[in-house]
Parts: C-alpha cells; structure tokens; sequence
C-alpha cells in the first residue's frame, strides 16, 4: 500500500517515511497494482488431517530436518547474538521453493537468502525478471511456469515442478516453500499441505484473504468488530445502505493494496461507486501473471460477464464481490506480529500517516509509533487477537487497523510477506530489522522450511 514518491528522514530516534500520494488510485491501461492474482475458489481444497499425516510420514526428510532435530532446543532459544548467529546459520543449504518473484523491487529478498546460504528456487511466469538471477548466482533455479493456465492446472503444474527437483543434483528435495506475494498465499499454503511440508493452515490463509469471512470470525470469538455488510447484487445497496450507514466504505473483499477501496457518503455516492468499482473489476484480466486494465470494456454492469481478451479475467484470480463496512475515525497503523506456538514472541505498531480521500492512499510512516503507550498497547492486542482468532499459530503477520473513539478496531490481517516500507531510493527494502534486530526476512525463510524456533523479548528482539 506505500506508493508515491518516497523520502526518509529521521529524527530522534524515529524513522519517518513520506510520499507524495497519487491525484487518484485509480487503474489504468498499462498498470499493474498488484504482482499476481490466485483465486481460492478453484484451488484445490485443503487435506484431511489423515491425509497430511500420511504425506508428511510418506516425506524422506531432508539433511536440514535432520541437522535440526539434532540441535537441543535450548540452544535454538537463547537469547543472545551467538543465538541469532545459529538460527541463521540453519538455513545454510537449505532449498526453498518460491512461489512468484514479485515485482523486480524485491531482489534484495534473494539476494539476502544468498548471503545466508540458502538455496532458491523460484517459480514464476516465463521471460519474469527473476530469471536473470540465476546467472548472477543469487538462485539456484528458476522455474518457468504457464500463470494464465486455469488455476487447478496451475497447480498441478507448480505441484510436479517442486516433486522433480529431488531428481536435481543441484538443489535436491525442497526443505519448504513460501512466497513474498500476497496472493500466492493461497497457493502456496495448499502446496505445502499436499507435500506434507510446514506451512499456514490453508483454512486460516483463506479466512484473511476474505476481508468479510475475516469479519465475521471477529464477531464469532466475542471480539470487537464493525457493521458490514456483502453485497453479491447491486439490488442489495439499500439494504447494505440501512445496516451500515453513512460514511461508509466500499471494497473488493479480496482485493489488495487499497485496489477498488472507496469511502463513499451518501446512497448516491453508493450505487454510483458501485457501478464504477464493478466496471472496474471487470475490466481487469491478469496477463503474465501481472494484472492490468483491459483498454475497452465490453460489460455491462456485472461482474461476471466474461471478458474475452487474451488474459485470465479477474473473477478467477480474486472473489469480485463488495463489501460495505462502516468508516472508522481515528489513528491508522499497521501492526507487525510474529507467532510461534501459538504466543505472539514480536509485536511491534507503525504509524500510518493520515489517507488521502476517497482512495486511501498511505502517505506516510513512522516508526517506532509516536502514539500514547496505552493507545500502542491496545493495538498490540487487537492485533495478535486477530491473529489468533483467524486461527494461525505460526507465521509472520501484517495487521492494519485504527485507534478509534470507542478503541482499536481491525481494517484487515494477512500472511506478511513484504516490510513496512522502501527506501526511497529503491535500492534495498528499509524493514524493522534496523531498529528491532529483527530480520523479517530471515524470520519468513526460517518459517518457510518449518524452523518454528524463535527467541524474542518486546524490547530486545533477535530474529
């Protein structure tokens, strides 16, 4: 969601990060919000418990499993730099499959996992960026992959892809898989399960990928949510109208990066927003595995009519329907979180700097958060409830929410697979890794290939 023109600047002891917002986040030919789309709806759904026990006892492990369960656990807990220093150091050899590069701005994500020794295999649409890497040794493989194939035989496709590389002298049997790509979560979550290898619970992964079903959850454990309502109709905005109330805002309840989220004010601004926001789902195709604006739009109203155009259309990357929730008041930022058994071991707030109208867009970060520590508190805990609500146990998380008048209040929760901001350079990613000791990175390599040990303190964090 960072975007714009980007400075940084510090100043005692924070680190502020600025833009200067686009006039409108609006698509138009040619852009790409977002590095790839995966529907839910078509992958293949997630193994029975017996199912993924007999895949992981069926799973020859691998030298890195082996070294691992050779090392006490107290050893893996310590809290200490010599600590840090093992934990990393166990990633050295180990093979990770990538699901999707991402944009060409993610490199130093390789490049880093060079530095530690690790072997990538990244999987993604042919003639991607990613490719180059290989000859610069920051990869050990790249895998060509048809992303405009229907998802199911994507998935087949991406599933023989990672089972042929045990007969490769060069990489071997992967040790796990993970992506930087929110929307390839999904698939690699089910990727996971049928190899028997560590990975999200695909029900959970599914539920934060759904910003409605993420909702109701909240209601389900007695947790402080807000009004909304779905819309799968344009007949059902005057009953969304009168649950929800004005202002409001209006969303793709699988979208991302702010794409198609509108605050809308009245229930004329509604049903026009509506129109426009449909329109524009359906003149979406993803091509590539890039998502672009398809320059003519031959529908109507509706979403699922069927564009005909070389690419895939959208309603089989991402569910088109739109929620309507409440506008919430109040300080916006995002909350980093890392879980391990199930206890939140890092958590830590980043300021949002105020949205531009009607769009959302972020224009501003600071970090760590100037707000009260009572304020930071409580949206630490709104945060890792959300998370355990949701239901995942491991993992790093990106939550987004608000301080408002009646307290913190959830936007939306996700697999965290990027920092919380750029340099604005471009050169190389400015994470929390600077102030925290934390190497987010690292912390998503190690949870990718099942190293579920993590030592950490509020204050003083070693990754």
């Amino acid at each position: 969601m960072w975007g714009g023109g980007e400075s940084l600047s510090s100043l005692q002891g924070q680190t502020f990060i600025s833009w200067k917002p686009p006039t409108a986040l609006r698509l138009r030919s040619g852009q790409q919000p977002a590095d790839m789309f995966v529907s839910t709806s078509t992958l293949p759904g997630a193994m029975a418990p017996k199912e993924r026990s007999r895949a992981a006892v069926d799973l020859t492990p691998t030298a890195t499993f082996q070294m691992l369960q050779q090392i006490p656990r107290e050893l893996l807990e310590q809290h200490s730099e010599e600590g840090q220093a093992l934990r990393q150091q166990l990633l050295r050899g180990a093979t990770i499959a990538v699901i999707c590069s991402g944009p060409k701005d993610k490199k130093s994500i390789y490049q880093r996992a060079a530095e530690l020794g690790v072997k990538v295999v990244v999987i993604d649409f042919t003639h991607s960026w990613a490719e180059e890497m290989v000859a610069e040794d920051i990869i050990a493989k790249f895998i060509p992959i048809d992303f405009t194939a229907d998802n199911e035989v994507l998935f087949q496709q991406v599933l023989a892809a990672i089972r042929s590389l045990e007969e490769d002298p060069l990489v071997g049997r992967v040790d796990g898989i993970c992506t930087f790509v929110e929307l390839a979560v999904p698939m690699a979550a089910r990727l996971c399960k049928a190899l028997g290898l560590p990975g999200p619970s695909v029900e959970c992964v599914d539920i934060a990928r759904d910003k409605h079903k993420t909702r109701d959850i909240m209601t389900a454990k007695g947790l402080p949510s807000i009004r909304n309502f779905l819309i799968t109709d344009q007949n059902q905005l005057e009953q969304a109208a009168q649950h929800v109330g004005f202002p409001a805002v209006l969303k793709p309840i699988g979208g991302v990066s702010s794409l198609g989220v509108q605050k809308v004010s009245d229930m004329d601004d509604l049903k026009r927003t509506y129109g426009k926001l449909v329109h524009l789902l359906a003149g979406l195709r993803m091509k590539a595995g890039r998502l672009e604006r398809v320059a003519k739009i031959h529908t109507a109203s509706t979403v699922s009519e069927a564009i005909e155009a070389d690419g895939i259309n959208v309603e089989h990357a991402i569910a088109a329907d739109l929620m309507l929730e409440e506008f919430l008041d109040g300080d916006e930022v995002d909350v980093e979180c890392i879980f391990c058994d199930g206890e939140c071991r890092f958590c830590y707030v980043v300021d949002s700097g105020p949205t531009v109208e009607p769009y959302f867009t972020e224009t501003w970060g600071t970090l760590p958060s100037l707000l009260p520590e009572e304020k930071v508190a409580g949206l630490k805990k709104m945060a890792q409830d959300a998370v355990a609500a949701i239901g995942f146990t491991h993992g790093v998380f990106h939550v987004e929410g608000k301080f408002t008048s009646r307290g913190p209040r959830l936007i939306e929760a996700r697999m965290w697979r990027r920092p919380c901001c750029r340099t604005a350079a471009h050169d190389g990613w400015y994470s929390l890794e600077a102030p925290n000791k934390v190497d987010w990175y690292v912390c998503r390599l190690r949870f990718g290939w099942g190293s579920q040990i993590w030592s950490g303190r509020q204050h003083r964090v070693f990754g």
